[in-house]
């Protein structure tokens, strides 16, 4: 797999590893380097793909893939929005990611598809995304742990607090030394693999 990505040595063993679960599948390309930012769309890409191998990981779950099939099909049936200007490059993830209110817009008119996403949006986004996991099999396990805070907490949106200790207290994102967390910095795409790898294996490794 190294030779058809570029990533960092860190990151690795969680890639090749998120690559034998099927958890790369995603709906649109991934650029050639993963050391990139990630925009809004490959992130809701990645979570999306990662929902549907979580609901069919037949040791946890046991969902049919008509079942998830199901899923998806019901949750895009139900789409309403306002993203006129961006209608041709709305993936059916990111539909599924806004209509199950994993992700919003940026204005009612605006998504942002190609727009970078920052640390906290990515924090917030995959706390959405276990709550959604969490309404739909009662199976799948997460930490509701909010009273983790890092020394630059002051920089860290209100509206995304909560979900910032929250990934960081299932170990599925961390900090960035010097107990800071760097909410405004951009997330690269071999962390939200990394990530979303993790938050596979909570679940999977648990008891």
């Amino acid at each position: 797999m190294k030779s058809n990505y570029k990533y960092s040595d860190w990151a690795e063993s969680e890639i090749v590893n998120a690559g034998y679960l099927n958890l790369l599948d995603v709906e649109g390309e991934l650029p050639y380097d993963f050391s990139k930012p990630i925009t809004r769309g490959q992130f809701c890409d990645l979570l999306v793909n990662y929902i549907m191998v979580q609901l069919y990981e037949e040791r946890i779950f046991g969902l049919s893939s008509s079942g998830v099939t199901d899923v998806m099909n019901k949750s895009l049936s139900s789409i309403r929005h306002g993203f006129i200007q961006e209608q041709d490059i709305l993936t059916s993830s990111i539909m599924f990611c806004y209509v199950n209110n994993i992700v919003y817009g940026k204005s009612n008119s605006y998504f942002g598809v190609n727009d970078y996403i920052t640390r906290e949006e990515a924090a917030t986004m995959l706390y959405r995304a276990m709550n959604y996991l969490g309404s739909v099999n009662r199976n799948f396990k997460y930490s509701n742990t909010t009273n983790i805070r890092f020394n630059d907490d002051y920089n860290v949106s209100s509206w995304a607090k909560d979900s910032v200790s929250i990934v960081n207290s299932m170990y599925i994102m961390q900090g960035v030394g010097n107990s800071c967390f760097d909410p405004k910095n951009y997330y690269t795409i071999e962390q939200s693999i990394a990530t979303i790898y993790r938050l596979f294996r909570y679940n999977y490794s648990r008891d």
